[in-house]
């Protein structure tokens, strides 16, 4: 009986122990102590824990601490353990932002078979095959896209950056790009540099101007034939790119424009990071965020990572700054940078992620003015 009881005690001893990192873990990640939370849930994931929301949460704190190859790896268990439809968006938006377009590809493409909406994931996956050095390939995906909502701005905008900056055909991109301009709104942060962009190409390339495409109509100057190169790039791209095992819930996707738009043979993409710090200092922060986010992220320093997160939000690209934040905030909090993400958090209406920053500075001198938005509507 002695015996029995011994085991018994030691049996509810491990699993008291694992239940106990995991719950630790996930209290230490809402309090946004990143680098104790990532302890504990190792110490989970090597007691046996298979809860996929525990390896989600260890893949944004590792990314939160600069730690991408963890976080890779923790998200990918995540989406093998059967996390949901967002998690795999998620690490495709990871892959977008560290430049890994043939990653990205092969997110894409296990999004295809669980969004409910493919279009959207046509738009990111031949973007990711464009950047990916695939061009043509990507023209398939770009051009169903298109023809699956002749609306829709993003594909035009992309089919226009393929066109110009790949397989360089003025013709067409110029046509893509004044479809662009006829559905971005004049907020659009893109619409000035189309604008400027028509220009250089119409005078560089004056016959070029002359090719118009029906604005809001499906377009293919060959639909049969681009219908069967779909299929066989389908195919082509299941066949090079192993996909994920596992299942995913179905909800709305959302769309992304991968590329940056630049000039053609433009010496910008040779900028350093040194430029970045130059124009973010003078407050020129749409042109230092983006050489920054031109850049390897694992190149940026910590001090440039919360650049790109204050400027994004100084610039209100609040859904965009989200990931730069928690990053930052992961690597090092100062007032400057705990005021940008109240406002950027507040504007995408993260009320919880509001009232934990708040919650966690209201007693430091030094965050009075940083936490003025946690006062305001």
């Amino acid at each position: 009986m002695k015996r029995l009881l011994v085991v018994f005690f030691l049996a509810f001893g491990t699993l008291a122990g694992c239940a106990t990192a995991r719950t630790y873990g996930d209290q230490e990640f809402e309090k946004g102590n990143y680098n104790a939370a990532l302890t504990r849930y190792e110490q989970a994931f090597a007691e046996g824990e298979k809860d996929w929301r525990a390896y989600h949460n260890a893949a944004k704190a590792s990314l939160a601490t600069a730690d991408f190859s963890k976080a890779e790896r923790y998200y990918a268990q995540a989406i093998r353990l059967g996390a949901d439809i967002e998690v795999a968006r998620e690490l495709a938006a990871f892959y977008v932002k560290t430049s890994n377009y043939v990653s990205a590809v092969q997110m894409y493409q296990y999004l295809l078979n669980y969004e409910k909406d493919p279009r959207p994931v046509y738009t990111n996956l031949g973007a990711a095959l464009m950047y990916a050095g695939k061009p043509l390939e990507g023209e398939s995906f770009l051009l169903m896209a298109q023809q699956l909502d002749p609306v829709a701005k993003v594909p035009y905008l992309n089919l226009g950056i393929l066109y110009d900056q790949h397989l360089r055909q003025p013709q067409h991109s110029l046509g893509f790009y004044k479809c662009f301009l006829t559905y971005a709104t004049d907020e659009d942060p893109n619409r000035v540099k189309v604008d400027q962009r028509i220009r250089e190409l119409a005078a560089k390339y004056p016959s070029a101007a002359n090719r118009t495409i029906e604005c809001g109509k499906p377009y293919s100057p060959d639909l049969e034939t681009k219908s069967v190169n779909l299929k066989a790039e389908m195919e082509k791209v299941e066949k090079e790119y192993e996909l994920f095992e596992g299942q995913a819930k179905s909800e709305e996707s959302k769309e992304v424009v991968i590329e940056k738009m630049v000039e053609e043979d433009s010496p910008e993409k040779e900028k350093g990071t040194s430029e970045a710090d130059r124009r973010y200092l003078i407050g020129d922060y749409e042109e230092a965020t983006r050489i920054y986010m031109d850049q390897q992220v694992s190149k940026l320093t910590p001090l440039q990572v919360r650049r790109l997160a204050i400027g994004l939000s100084r610039l209100q690209k609040h859904a965009e700054a989200e990931m730069w934040i928690t990053m930052a905030l992961g690597q090092e909090e100062t007032p400057e940078l705990v005021r940008a993400a109240l406002v950027s958090l507040k504007a995408i209406e993260k009320q919880d992620k509001v009232d934990e920053l708040c919650q966690k500075f209201k007693d430091r001198a030094e965050y009075k003015e940083a936490l003025e938005p946690c006062n305001g509507p």
